[in-house]
């Protein structure tokens, strides 16, 4: 049923999406949001958000698609005569996520629109615009000033230091559900150092690493978007050891890449740094096929974002608190199998989230054989 339910709400918001050409506009820069944002309850994953969320001059700016206004409680019309309209609604839409690339932080170049904007019936000058609308991808964006967030929109919000910026179009929280993928997708993007121990069911042993995950981003050659790689490093190397063997000297590392920066498809698994182990295998050849590498495999896979999100088969909630949440949820990987045949590909991962700051806190995976524990330092 959450499966259905998910894979339905994407595939209208595919054939909701709407964007607006600029035209002949000056262009000004402004920046992703790397803070953490909440709306409606829900964390945005700007990490992965084809229209993010930007700031220009320490002000944060909001897109308004199709999808988004209708959750934020606004409607918009598009007409050539009359530009974009903006009209505060009765009720809040369903959320849809927007995911489907992999943002590199820093700056951006967007556009001071020029064609007609109202709001509220209200027509906008946007010239004179202490922080004048912006254009990004073929989006407007609004400015998250009192003027317009609180006067016109009725919105409420709050910033701080720990959880970063809230804003409540509707009274309550809503979504929880929406807001787990929403965290797990955008922290799976992010570079983390963690404890990390393997629990080995069958010889009912377990051995501890250090951890670290990082991003980077390959530029192309030909010009086009740059591909995308998270890099896993771990020491010692419990996640490559062959039998009671030895592993060789060094650090290998296991990535996946993602090509063009999109997130949305099955990224392609890369490794570095081929050291002989116990039996003359190579480590890297151990870490793309060994079994017990393979949850390893599965959290570096491990995302909600486009059809990856029929993976999730279901998810329960099992404590909460003012602060944080934790969830058990059953998850199919059949991809992370690579060169072997498994009996079963589903597995359980609970997983602790930090609500204010949105950030996944500690992730454990788990299948017949293994346990994989990952704790963020």
């Amino acid at each position: 049923m959450i499966k259905k339910l998910l894979v339905a709400m994407m595939a209208v918001g595919l054939l909701l999406s709407q964007a607006v050409t600029p035209g002949s506009a000056a262009t000004v820069r402004a920046t992703i949001v790397e803070e953490n944002v909440v709306l409606n309850g829900i964390t945005i994953n700007n990490v992965n958000a084809g229209f993010p969320l930007l700031r220009h001059r320490n002000i944060t700016y909001i897109p308004l698609t199709y999808n988004l206004a209708r959750f934020m409680g606004l409607t918009t019309q598009w007409s050539q005569r009359e530009g974009l309209i903006v009209t505060r609604a009765e009720s809040a839409g369903a959320f849809i996520a927007d995911e489907t690339t992999i943002n590199q932080s820093g700056d951006v170049t967007v556009t001071i629109p020029t064609y007609g904007i109202t709001v509220n019936g209200k027509r906008i000058n946007n010239r004179n615009e202490p922080w004048p609308l912006l254009n990004f991808r073929g989006v407007t964006y609004f400015p998250l000033t009192w003027r317009f967030a609180v006067d016109e929109f009725g919105w409420s919000y709050h910033w701080s230091v720990e959880g970063g910026l809230r804003i409540n179009a509707v009274p309550s929280d809503r979504g929880s559900l929406e807001n787990l993928l929403a965290i797990i997708n955008k922290d799976s993007f992010a570079n983390r150092k963690f404890a990390g121990s393997l629990l080995d069911k069958a010889a009912n042993t377990t051995e501890e690493f250090d951890a670290s995950k990082e991003l980077v981003f390959i530029r192309a050659r030909s010009g086009g978007p740059a591909d995308a790689e998270l890099i896993f490093r771990h020491a010692p190397l419990v996640l490559a050891r062959i039998g009671s063997g030895f592993v060789g000297p060094g650090t290998p590392s296991i990535g996946v890449i993602f090509a063009n920066s999109n997130a949305a498809i099955e990224p392609t698994l890369t490794t570095r740094g081929n050291y002989i182990g116990h039996g003359g295998k190579l480590v890297g050849e151990e870490l793309a096929s060994a079994p017990r590498a393979y949850l390893l495999r599965c959290f570096l896979r491990l995302r909600f974002i486009g059809v990856q999100r029929e993976r999730l088969l279901s998810a329960e909630l099992i404590a909460s608190s003012a602060s944080t949440e934790t969830w058990q949820l059953l998850v199919d990987m059949p991809d992370a199998g690579f060169f072997r045949v498994l009996a079963s590909t589903q597995i359980r991962v609970d997983v602790e989230i930090d609500k204010l700051r949105g950030r996944v806190v500690m992730m454990v995976l788990e299948n017949d054989q293994f346990r994989l524990t990952t704790a963020v330092r």
